[in-house]
């Protein structure tokens, strides 16, 4: 079978359809080790009162996974094509999560999801890249909008099939689907504006990539607008066991069943953003909306989290999930900042670096904690991430009329 050429415009093509269900793949064994963070570990022999910190270590070495894996494959991504990276990601996270169906040890089970991180970090960025690349200008929002409203339905049904099977089911269902997406992969090729830039040595240089002083503000903003996403869905909703039970909910809420409902808000925040966004014309404005809509609803979860039911702290984390409902958003400006021979470079490696902020947030959690408790080290965190996002956002200019047809230099 031949492939599919990626320069059909429509919103519906199959470069569309494949990259929304590969960032449904990506957010379902990206999210699920925090699902099932607590099953696997005791299952491993992990003692009670080592699980918080054995959970944050291994957590922090799959985002040091995508750190790595997104310098690798955003560079080779310009270099060498999207599509070509975008299989090798595909196949490296989906042999490591088969391989986290048959662990035996914690050691081996982190250094599996540090393989894994580095085989995720380059769908999202390269898929975005692609779909910026080969939709005209006005159907661009609507593209990544259909992206991104599908895809997180993953964190959904790993949060689901967690409550109704083994771990290490989870893990083999969600290798089985990344061996699926591969055959889908190669039906698609890349887009002509890259194929008709000069193989030169500024594709993916990281040399022009951080030699002009503006051109780096520029990516350091573009990572500080993902924050608030890792700082709910990774520490409010990944540390809900720890959160609920500060609160006086019991029995305590899983990080599978808030990252369920988390999700779900996700889903249709990032439906709203994209939607927004092409409805105002402007990426930043929607943006800055949600951030106020985001730091207004974890405050307040914070702060007045007492003496609540169970069904109040679902409700409350689909609140959250909408409220920062904007991954799309902020992987489009991402994206759209930069000229095609550092785009994918950009667009990999912006996301990913705002993912593992996680490790510096878990590190200033770990330092608050025994001072002020869990809930008061969250809220400082909200402030301290919320404070550099609005900043970053402000400053960033808007992308939405960008014309992408250019290279930096």
């Amino acid at each position: 079978m031949g492939k599919t050429s990626a320069t059909k415009s429509g919103i519906f093509s199959l470069a569309v359809f494949v990259s929304a269900l590969g960032y449904f793949v990506d957010v379902y064994d990206l999210l699920l080790f925090n699902i099932v963070r607590l099953p696997s570990l005791r299952d491993l022999g992990v003692a009670e009162t080592d699980l918080f910190h054995t959970g944050i270590w291994i957590i922090n070495l799959q985002l040091i996974g995508l750190l790595v894996g997104g310098v690798l494959f955003g560079i080779l991504g310009d270099k060498i094509g999207r599509t070509k990276l975008l299989f090798l990601s595909i196949f490296t996270y989906s042999l490591a999560t088969l391989g986290c169906a048959f662990v035996q040890q914690v050691s081996t089970y982190a250094l599996l999801r540090f393989i894994a991180g580095i085989g995720l970090s380059g769908e999202l960025g390269l898929a975005i890249t692609l779909v910026t690349e080969i939709l005209p200008l006005k159907k661009r929002g609507y593209g990544t909008t259909l992206i991104a409203g599908f895809a997180p339905a993953g964190a959904v049904m790993a949060a689901m099939l967690a409550q109704i099977l083994d771990w290490r089911t989870c893990y083999l269902i969600g290798s089985i689907m990344g061996f699926a997406l591969l055959f889908l992969r190669m039906q698609v090729k890349d887009s002509m504006i890259f194929l008709q830039q000069p193989k030169d040595k500024s594709r993916g240089n990281l040399r022009i990539f951080f030699g002009n002083w503006r051109r780096t503000a520029r990516f350091v903003g573009c990572i500080l607008i993902g924050m608030p996403v890792p700082y709910v869905m990774y520490m409010l909703a990944g540390f809900a066991p720890e959160l609920t039970k500060s609160f006086g909910l019991l029995p305590v809420m899983t990080a599978a069943e808030a990252i369920l409902w988390g999700y779900i808000g996700f889903t249709l925040g990032d439906f709203a953003g994209g939607l927004l966004s092409q409805w105002l014309q402007s990426r930043r404005t929607a943006l800055l909306s949600f951030m106020v809509f985001g730091f207004a609803a974890s405050s307040y979860f914070l702060m007045t989290g007492y003496d609540h039911d169970k069904i109040w702290f679902q409700m409350f984390y689909c609140l959250l999930g909408l409220s920062v409902g904007c991954w799309t958003i902020v992987v489009t400006i991402s994206a759209e900042s930069f000229g095609t021979n550092l785009r994918a470079t950009a667009a990999t490696n912006a996301p990913n670096i705002a993912r593992a902020t996680f490790v510096p947030m878990s590190l200033i959690v770990a330092y608050l904690q025994p001072s002020i408790g869990i809930l008061d080290s969250m809220l400082v965190l909200g402030i301290i991430v919320f404070t550099l996002t609005f900043i970053s956002a402000y400053l960033l200019s808007d992308t939405f009329h960008k014309d992408l047809d250019y290279a930096e230099r």
